[in-house]
């Protein structure tokens, strides 16, 4: 397997021999690595999705499809976490109100709010390990992976917003809320553009790469409210369907492609 040679300058469309798996031009007929004929091959790299293709794989496509796993697994943790503590924060405001002081559920909901910031960071964080190591074979992950990176400093431009309001209601000092306040605007744009332009494109692609309509599903659902709650499921059905087939596939020891 001639993987790590590439035969097509950098920035130029490619797909890889399904022979050798030599990096060569998207449009070439016949491989400059082993001369196999490229006719009626579309080339790992350049997968068509009206079918799947035989293709050869590569440690980057199994890495990355194990990163989408366990991400989506993390935010199928996340919603039931989201949940119950939304029952329990419930329960609490109730009893509160009983108890004629019903402000103090603010601090568990604070609590429950940073847990789930805290596990949809790290999904993210494999997110966008995922779209890395399929940027090594596929170039379209590109966009999904900058705009991760987006959505990881949105997400800590949140956490620190919400220490400030809770430092500014607890310190009573209107100033520390209000900015507070204006990150948690600042926070919810850079998370509008990572979540549609990082996780939902980048999930689409990768359904598309591997022809799993799971997946493609998933990336919609992620964008329709009440359906969003059943996004990562489906996207860790695909990706675990995806994962055994790519396995089957004996994939190299060295995926690396230069």
């Amino acid at each position: 397997m001639d993987q790590q040679k590439s035969y097509v300058p950098e920035g130029k469309p490619f797909k890889f021999c399904p022979n050798c798996g030599a990096k060569i031009d998207k449009d070439a007929v016949i491989c400059p690595a082993c001369g196999a004929s490229q006719t009626g091959t579309s080339g790992f790299g350049s997968i068509s999705n009206q079918q799947e293709s035989t293709f050869t794989v590569s440690g980057r496509d199994l890495d990355g499809i194990k990163n989408v796993k366990t991400a989506s697994l993390l935010g199928i943790i996340g919603i039931i976490l989201g949940l119950v503590g939304a029952g329990a924060i419930e329960g609490a405001i109730l009893s509160g109100i009983q108890s004629g002081s019903p402000f103090t559920a603010i601090p568990a909901l604070f609590i429950v709010a940073l847990i789930g910031i805290i596990i949809g960071f790290v999904s993210i964080l494999l997110y966008r390990a995922a779209f890395r190591d399929l940027r090594e074979v596929d170039g379209q992950f590109g966009t999904p992976y900058t705009f991760t990176t987006v959505l990881l400093v949105g997400f800590a431009v949140l956490i620190l917003a919400l220490l400030l309001v809770l430092g500014g209601v607890v310190a009573l000092s209107l100033s520390l809320v209000l900015f507070g306040a204006v990150l948690v605007i600042i926070a919810a744009i850079l998370l509008l553009l990572g979540d549609i332009v990082g996780i939902i494109l980048g999930l689409w692609r990768v359904g598309v790469r591997y022809n799993n309509t799971l997946i493609k599903v998933g990336a919609i659902f992620y964008i329709i409210p009440y359906l969003d709650v059943l996004a990562p499921v489906l996207v860790f059905i695909g990706a675990n369907s995806v994962e055994k087939k790519l396995e089957t596939s004996h994939p190299p020891s060295d995926g690396t492609v230069m």
